[in-house]
């Protein structure tokens, strides 16, 4: 009888407690530090490790792998990549099923869901989202209200469909002209002025309560590698960082940005050695978080990028190694079956290692107080989007934001036969691969031939085709087209050169004597140019670029 009284005794003993744990969940009542703090306490491993992993998934609709890792493995955040979105509507119900899943589990902790909406060049949700002129047209404007509305504008279409985080601003300073990965991503060549419009975009998305998220630590702008295709080697010494590339982060932090992306990146004379920034203690927990005083959440690039790849190491062993480097959210883009092993690698290791097990610990507290600062009150992005919300994009207004912000960018910068008007006796050509650019061109000359660089028989046959024209006026957008181009150099007729993106190639061009550099390539943009070239609008954009301090 006393054994039956001691076992009930324990049953309800233990039910208390369950019912104890059980008294706070994610949208209780106490202050976010406390409440981040309870809650890790109470969390199992699993529970742990999965609030520092970021995965994507395949296709663009809800899968029994999806629900699996977030049903049955408490996965804290999802990454939208561009193959996701090529359905907005599924992709929007997705979001709304996925964060349903989530808050089935006993802390009700909604998932961050990520993308990269910088705007501009990288945009992985296109449809009816707005493209916007671009962070280096920012930097041409050099207006700060601009930066600001574009990270409102930006935020606010990301709320439309249930996006929380965004891995923008970028506030690589342009340091090398060969840096093409990061090329009109950047505000400029200043780092002052890159800081201060990075700011400005970080203000006016926080607005909207969307996670801004600086990138890439400590800096992509001094190389011409891609980080996903190899380890970019940079020769930086720290001081050089400081008085450089860290600079905008040193204002973000200052005004408490919630969250960095950690680089794929090498400095051998800091580290004395080839491995990337994100998987380096020294960069990590030294720089990023001890010395210059961090307090956010630090994220991985894609560890699936051949930036992040070691040598002799696993896409596992490598998660580890950007765990114990200080990292607080891992994302590994893909696949499945890697998804697995690198679960179940890393929870071996906790239950095993306390050391690691408390480094997993300190990250998911860090997660889960962005979360509390970000997911739980009502300006909250909802975590249940639906699908008409998408009939609410374009919001209203953008389209006249964007084509008086990407006229106030256009830089006229060699102006002989500026501006030019189209006359009766003249034959003008129009050159590009961008069929936007033939459009609206032909809307500015409307008599114009148009003639497509899409392959190397058409590059060919370039230099031929001009000399049947008066005027060439000519798309330059990268350094493919610029090959092309090099082909008129001794053209005999008017050559104007429309440059979108990038303006980098106007050095290699001294003979080109009309040359106007716009920097983003929407339609917008690439209208404005056209009108500057007529005179319709006067030319108000400054060169956001120092050709003599860069590399």
């Amino acid at each position: 009888m006393l054994k039956k009284i001691f076992l009930t005794a324990l049953i309800l003993l233990f039910f208390n407690i369950s019912i104890i744990s059980q008294e706070f969940d994610f949208y209780s009542d106490i202050p976010n530090n406390e409440l981040a703090q309870k809650i890790t306490n109470e969390m199992t491993n699993e529970e742990l490790l999965g609030q520092i992993l970021m995965f994507s998934y395949e296709g663009d609709r809800v899968s029994a792998e999806n629900l699996y890792w977030i049903r049955d493995k408490g996965l804290g955040s999802i990454k939208i990549f561009g193959w996701n979105a090529s359905n907005l509507y599924n992709m929007v119900n997705t979001i709304s099923r996925l964060q349903t899943e989530a808050e089935k589990h006993r802390f009700k902790i909604p998932l961050i869901v990520a993308t990269d909406q910088e705007g501009g060049w990288v945009q992985h949700i296109r449809g009816n989202l707005s493209q916007t002129p671009g962070n280096l047209s920012l930097g041409a404007t050099g207006n700060l209200i601009d930066s600001y509305n574009t990270g409102i504008l930006i935020g606010n279409e990301l709320r439309e469909i249930g996006i929380n985080m965004n891995f923008a601003p970028t506030v690589d300073v342009y340091i090398n002209k060969n840096a093409d990965v990061i090329g009109p991503r950047s505000f400029s060549s200043d780092p002052v002025e890159a800081a201060n419009l990075a700011l400005a975009f970080y203000k006016g998305m926080d607005k909207t309560r969307v996670i801004s998220t600086a990138k890439h630590f400590p800096g992509h702008g001094n190389t011409d590698k891609d980080s996903h295709g190899t380890l970019p080697i940079i020769k930086s010494t720290i001081d050089e960082l400081l008085a450089r590339d860290l600079i905008p982060y040193e204002l973000l932090f200052k005004e408490n940005i919630p969250a960095v992306m950690m680089g794929h990146l090498g400095f051998p004379n800091i580290t004395k050695k080839i491995e990337a920034a994100s998987l380096s203690k020294e960069f990590v927990t030294d720089l990023l978080k001890d010395r210059m005083g961090f307090k956010g959440v630090a994220i991985t690039d894609d560890l699936f990028m051949h930036g992040a790849r070691v040598d002799g190491l696993t896409y596992a062993d490598e998660c580890r190694l950007a765990i114990e480097a200080g990292n607080d959210i891992l994302l590994v883009s893909k696949t499945a079956r890697q998804h697995q092993v690198i679960w179940d690698k890393l929870l071996t290791d906790m239950n095993n290692e306390e050391t690691l097990r408390n480094r997993v610990k300190d990250a998911a507290y860090r997660v889960l107080k962005l979360k509390l600062d970000y997911l739980k009150n009502e300006d909250r992005v909802t975590p249940a989007p639906k699908s008409e919300n998408l009939e609410n994009i374009p919001l209203q207004g953008t389209k006249e934001f964007l084509t008086n912000q990407a006229a106030r960018a256009v830089t006229v910068m060699r102006d002989k036969n500026y501006p030019y008007l189209e006359k009766a006796d003249e034959s003008i050509l129009l050159i590009s691969n961008y069929t936007r650019f033939m459009n609206i061109g032909k809307e500015f000359y409307p008599t114009a031939k148009r003639s497509w660089i899409t392959d190397s028989s058409s590059y060919a046959e370039i230099q031929q085709t001009a000399t049947y024209f008066d005027t060439v006026i000519f798309c330059l957008t990268s350094k493919a087209n610029l090959e092309v181009l090099k082909r008129l150099e001794n053209y005999k007729g008017k050559l104007i050169v429309l440059s979108f993106l990038s303006p980098v190639y106007l050095d290699d061009l001294p003979w080109v004597d009309t040359f106007i550099a716009a920097y983003g390539q929407s339609d917008e943009t690439m209208a404005a140019a056209f009108s500057v070239l007529v005179g319709q609008i006067p030319a108000l954009g400054k060169f956001p670029l120092d050709f003599e301090k860069m590399e």
